[in-house]
């Protein structure tokens, strides 16, 4: 549906080229999943020696024990295997293969919820409205939380565009925004709903085996979470 354009001056609504869905971003997680049988290897050695450990007292002659120094050694020996083991799991989740799948998305854009900083030129936002919405309103709050602009949109429009001018007819200054849309029919609210703009994507995490792309403003999403993602403007 053709999406409307507010005033500002002295400058253009941004365009929006065209758009890839991220549906080849679960192999990330995957990929992080099989990293994990590489650790459950390291894991059976350490539980081998332990059990090699335990065989080792049971057994030994009542008569003639175990060297204290030599017992000194090998409990030295299982704390640097037990050591071992949490520094893998660590380096997986900083080198995993899912992140290193991941690793592709830094630099580009992808569409989401999310904040998008605002330097003076238009902003693309995408509205999510609630079934039977007769009419909405986009809501546009600073980094702080505070409404900062309010202004009236047609149920169904989609994608809108947002100049920067604040309530007070003022442009607002530099910084992060995050949009959301207000459903109403008649006077009561049916529903508040993020809505989507394209921001940048500065980092890749992996959270709990799953990538997360981290984005320029400070949020942070499921990489399966992104709706689209395309070339930041004036990459290549």
């Amino acid at each position: 549906m053709a999406g409307s354009t507010f005033g500002f001056d002295g400058g253009a609504p941004m365009s929006v080229t065209a758009t890839t869905t991220p549906s080849g971003l679960a192999q990330a997680a995957n990929a992080t999943a099989q990293a994990g049988a590489d650790r459950t290897a390291i894991a059976s050695d350490y539980d081998t020696f332990l059990r090699m450990l335990t065989a080792q007292l049971n057994n030994q002659d009542p008569l003639d024990p175990m060297d204290t120094k030599e017992f000194a050694v090998q409990l030295a020996t299982f704390s640097l295997v037990e050591q071992q083991v949490r520094t893998n799991a660590l380096l997986e989740s900083l080198t995993g293969d899912g992140l290193s799948a991941a690793a592709g998305l830094i630099g580009m854009e992808a569409r989401a919820p999310v904040a998008v900083f605002f330097a003076g030129s238009p902003i693309t936002v995408y509205p999510q409205f609630a079934v039977g919405a007769t009419a909405a309103q986009l809501v546009v709050r600073d980094a702080g939380g505070a409404i900062v602009d309010r202004r009236a949109i047609t149920p169904g429009e989609t994608p809108v565009t947002w100049d920067g001018v604040g309530a007070n007819g003022a442009t607002l200054p530099e910084g992060a925004y995050r949009f959301e849309v207000e459903s109403r029919e008649g006077d009561a609210i049916l529903d508040t709903l993020a809505a989507d703009t394209w921001g940048r994507i500065v980092e890749v995490t992996v959270q709990a085996g799953v990538p997360h792309a981290v984005f320029e403003a400070g949020d942070s999403l499921a990489a399966d979470d992104l709706s689209a993602l395309r070339d930041a403007p004036g990459a290549g």
